[in-house]
């Protein structure tokens, strides 16, 4: 009801120990039942051992660093869950980009401006694509036609790759990731909160290869 992907909580139990997870898609577990995220597994193992632990899943898939923070202090610590124990950010390679398509909810709550909103990022990337006509973009290792890419981050470039080009100081993503990141270190330390960053592999990436069988890591 408070469009998370968990069970029905009304706000956390302060006699329990408070994990709350943010991320994207990894997170929220795209194409995985709820009980096999891993927030979901990380509350099951600690509860096996005789923990008292609350590990709830605020991961929203297409959220970028940024989202995620206003997400955190917007609805999740004012409604849901006042004093977490724990914050751990999920963080994939792509959160530095700029995101446009991503859920009505709770995305519409979080967005910068309204230029974030769905409708104006389909005409941007319209445009885009008729700029684009004919060219192929290269996004995360793989060719794709020239949609989705906001006119305000770069406009008809056709050869953008946000693992190798969204950590360069002068991104625009990889600016806002930053503050936002400073943002939650500022904000834990004000709260009380340990803060956890886990760096998660992009499995989206060609740098899972199948060698004679057997998946390995290139």
């Amino acid at each position: 009801s408070r469009g998370l992907r968990d069970h029905e909580i009304s706000r956390c139990n302060n006699a329990q120990y408070n994990v709350v997870v943010l991320g994207d898609s990894y997170t929220f577990g795209w194409g995985v039942e709820l009980e096999r995220t891993y927030p979901k597994v990380l509350e099951s193992l600690l509860r096996s051992r005789g923990y008292k632990i609350n590990v709830l899943n605020a991961g929203v898939y297409g959220y970028n660093t940024a989202q995620e923070l206003r997400f955190l202090t917007r609805e999740i610590m004012p409604k849901i869950c006042p004093k977490p124990d724990l914050v751990i950010v999920g963080f994939v390679s792509n959160d530095t980009a700029v995101q446009g398509v991503v859920p009505r909810h709770p995305f519409i709550n979080h967005c910068r401006s309204y230029w974030h909103f769905w409708f104006l990022e389909f005409v941007k990337s319209r445009i885009n694509r008729l700029l684009n006509s004919g060219q192929q973009i290269k996004n995360d290792g793989f060719a794709k036609s020239g949609d989705f890419y906001p006119i305000k981050v770069r406009l008809a470039d056709p050869y953008i790759d946000v693992v190798t080009q969204g950590y360069r100081e002068d991104f625009p993503g990889w600016q806002g990731c930053k503050q936002s990141l400073e943002a939650m270190r500022a904000l834990s330390i004000e709260r009380g909160f340990d803060l956890l960053l886990v760096l998660m592999p992009d499995f989206a990436r060609d740098l899972f290869v199948n060698l004679n069988g057997k998946w390995e890591f290139q």
